[in-house]
């Protein structure tokens, strides 16, 4: 029960960060020559969310598969996977609009960074509810009131 509760709430933490952007984008702004453009751009992030939440479900399960097959400390794990999904997934976007050279480098990079800030959330919402153990000296709920039984 741990791993899927962990992978949703740590699907919902990632997608806090683009409906935060969306309720931004929603708000009109005050200057005439601002247009619509806050219209499109909400309508633009709401047919995005979508398939962005179904990969984020992928990458949070695979997140606990690779946990599970490599013998190495789930954080450790967690944070390396963000960092290759983030550089793949900035691929992916920078070469499906044009096409990738040493000078949009810096592009690469920030779109990077902006994927991974959404990986790395979830990713450690995701630890501290699946992998992290409880304290010691925590009772399990279904042992409590039961300890010479």
């Amino acid at each position: 029960m741990r791993p899927v509760l962990g992978i949703l709430v740590a699907v919902l933490v990632s997608l806090a960060v683009p409906v935060g952007f969306l309720l931004l984008a929603a708000l009109p702004d005050s200057s005439p020559e601002a247009g619509d453009g806050y219209v499109r751009g909400a309508i633009g992030l709401m047919l995005v969310l979508p398939p962005f939440a179904v990969l984020l479900i992928i990458y949070h399960g695979l997140g606990v598969l690779a946990v599970r097959a490599v013998r190495v400390h789930p954080f450790i794990v967690l944070f390396v996977l963000s960092l290759i999904a983030s550089a793949v997934c900035a691929a992916l976007f920078l070469a499906s609009g044009a096409p990738l050279t040493w000078d949009r480098s810096g592009a690469f990079l920030s779109v990077m960074a902006e994927v991974w800030v959404l990986l790395a959330l979830g990713s450690a919402v995701q630890y501290f509810i699946c992998f992290r153990t409880p304290p010691p000296g925590a009772a399990e709920p279904a042992a409590t009131g039961r300890q010479h039984a």
